[in-house]
């Protein structure tokens, strides 16, 4: 009986869940395609001037280089964008569940929970990434960052010094194409200080990971560039300075904790930093985000903490009660509980900006995974797991019936 009471829950969620992502699908304009960090204009670039020139003024390398072959087959520069971003979140999905399925088994698992926690994480990446195509990197840095993650589990499972091999190789593209995948050191490190052989993981992670960065950014390298990126900041002014007066004003007028959605970035343009500057002098705002923890401390804070808040609310209405399990359990001196808490706050404190939930594509996983860990403590008589299952998805379906009440 009790059996059949679990497979009616999950049915009933399941349906629900397909009518929201059908919904989803039929509703949203696929015909459009937001380009708002000028992604295919620095594609277009890429194929009209050479890999060796655009590497030199700066580009996201891997990104360009892994959507060419894409745009050789396609021809059209805004479809090329398209079916590679929608593969790579397919890649994702199948990755993510794969691992997923593999925390179940090593912690054992109940069944239930597994079905429960796996059908969340498809619905999150089928309603919150697909139907948010953009040109930007973020689905294909998601999928390296979760292949990182892939082969730390698998060398926590069955330590091999190649699997550093390989980690440090992807962490390499993963810095030809931004330099925010540097926040991953702390998470490698950790794991290879934990690790047998210490020294020897060391160099194996080192060795691919310097001849990666070397080799894609060697013609910038070679130009005095150092590396290179995709620098988004005219020449005068920059994106810490625009946030910065941007986050200021708020907290002046309705406080940093009444932030909405894009606020920052709406609030003004880089000609009313230049102007602010002209007025104030050109120390009157912090020109990088060492000077706003140097001479700022307390709004990088409330700015921080308003992120941090930001991200639970998010995490919660879409996956509900399961959000607290890995809390709930946090001091059971268990690695996989850890991991998302570690990245969840690193990028609320560096963005100093209202964080925006794409920019964790691939570490995502990390919460899924600690949840499924966090499930192996639950102790509880069948009825009483049933019981937590439909308190947690609540949220969830609260969330769903609001969208849908605001969309129709």
């Amino acid at each position: 009986m009790k059996t059949i009471n679990f497979y009616f829950i999950l049915i009933s969620f399941l349906l629900f869940k397909i009518g929201i992502c059908a919904f989803l699908f039929f509703n949203n304009d696929w015909s459009t395609i937001a380009d708002g960090d000028k992604y295919m204009d620095l594609f277009q670039r890429f194929i009209s001037n050479g890999v060796y020139s655009e590497i030199e003024k700066g580009t996201s390398i891997v990104y360009n280089l892994a959507l060419y072959p894409f745009y050789l087959l396609i021809g059209d520069i805004k479809a090329t964008f398209i079916v590679f971003n929608i593969t790579c979140l397919a890649l994702t999905l199948i990755l993510g569940i794969y691992i997923l399925y593999k925390i179940s088994i090593r912690f054992n698992i109940q069944t239930y929970l597994t079905y429960f926690i796996c059908s969340i994480y498809i619905f999150y990446i089928l309603n919150e990434k697909l139907p948010h195509i953009i040109t930007n990197d973020d689905s294909f840095m998601g999928l390296l960052y979760l292949i990182i993650v892939y082969f730390s589990i698998k060398n926590i499972e069955s330590p091999k010094h190649y699997y550093f091999s390989i980690i440090g190789f992807i962490l390499g593209l993963c810095l030809g194409i931004r330099e925010t995948a540097i926040l991953f050191f702390p998470f490698i490190l950790y794991i290879i200080f934990y690790s047998n052989a210490k020294v020897k993981n060391l160099i194996y992670f080192l060795i691919p990971l310097v001849i990666t960065v070397f080799v894609l950014h060697s013609p910038s390298i070679m130009a005095g560039n150092g590396l290179s990126f995709y620098n988004k900041n005219p020449e005068d002014v920059n994106w810490i300075q625009k946030n910065h007066l941007a986050i200021s004003e708020i907290e002046k007028s309705t406080g940093i904790f009444n932030i909405r959605p894009w606020s920052i970035w709406r609030a003004n343009t880089f000609d009313d930093v230049r102007e602010y500057l002209k007025q104030n002098g050109e120390n009157s705002l912090p020109k990088s985000f060492l000077d706003v923890v140097i001479n700022h401390p307390m709004l990088l804070t409330k700015m921080t903490l308003f992120n941090l808040y930001f991200v639970f609310k998010f995490y919660f209405k879409i996956i509900g009660g399961f959000t607290l399990i890995p809390l709930i359990f946090l001091f059971r001196r268990n690695f996989f509980l850890w991991p998302f808490l570690y990245f969840g706050f690193i990028f609320c404190f560096v963005a100093y900006s209202h964080v925006e939930i794409r920019w964790l594509a691939g570490i995502d996983i990390m919460l899924f995974i600690s949840i499924l860990t966090g499930c192996q403590y639950l102790k509880l008589s069948n009825n009483k797991l049933l019981l937590i299952i439909i308190i947690a998805i609540i949220p969830i379906i609260f969330n769903d019936i609001k969208f849908l009440y605001y969309s129709l």
